[in-house]
């Protein structure tokens, strides 16, 4: 592996950002997206536009739920109507979705996929000795986000044929290749910039839960 933090070490403080979004108001939420959308733009072009394309009736039905579920002033003068804070709240849980999302992608384009499946397989080592099979896991789930990938390069109107043909066409294109996976060793910097995105995510939670 190139000298570096350990691959572990990005998709912790992804997880560490994670938790930390679920504290931030809306007021804060707007800033974090307009940086995470700028730099998703930077190195793929229509990546914003797609994702937000893709996922509209997701983002909107969290928005309709909360705000027609959670109580406040409703929004015009009648029984029915949605609830100023519901829409609000609702707003900040697919602003956080949309964030969250436009993150992952940024770590799936800036990590290569071999660093991504060794970091995957040093977070589940510690399963091992439950008798999970850590290397069967973690390519598992490297294949998962490897497809979805795939899936969402791919024009609109995916369905399960399509999905089943992209599978048999990447089997087809791999041939005799197969994946290795290293484990690599955490040093000294790799556990202080898990402390330090440890300790970020509980302040921003302390001062903003």
């Amino acid at each position: 592996m190139p000298d570096g933090f350990h691959p572990a070490v990005a998709i912790l403080i992804w997880l560490a950002g994670a938790i930390a979004l679920q504290a931030l108001p809306l007021s804060l939420l707007l800033p974090f997206a307009a940086v995470a959308a700028l730099a998703l733009t930077r190195l793929e072009r229509r990546a914003v536009l797609v994702s937000l394309r893709r996922m509209r009736w997701l983002l909107l039905a969290l928005a309709a739920v909360m705000g027609w579920t959670l109580p406040g002033q409703a929004l015009w003068d009648a029984p029915w109507a949605p609830t100023r804070e519901g829409l609000a709240e609702g707003g900040a849980h697919a602003l956080r979705l949309l964030i969250l999302v436009w993150w992952m992608r940024i770590l799936w384009l800036t990590r290569s996929r071999d660093a991504l499946l060794s970091g995957l397989a040093g977070l589940f080592s510690p399963l091992a000795a439950l008798g999970v099979p850590v290397e069967r896991a973690a390519l598992r789930l490297w294949l998962t986000l490897h497809y979805a990938d795939a899936m969402l390069a791919s024009p609109p109107g995916f369905s399960i044929a399509r999905w089943r043909a992209l599978c048999l066409d990447d089997m087809a294109k791999a041939g005799p290749d197969t994946v290795e996976l290293q484990f690599c060793r955490w040093r000294a910097r790799d556990v202080l910039a898990v402390l330090a995105a440890g300790l970020a995510m509980g302040w921003v939670v302390k001062v903003w839960a």
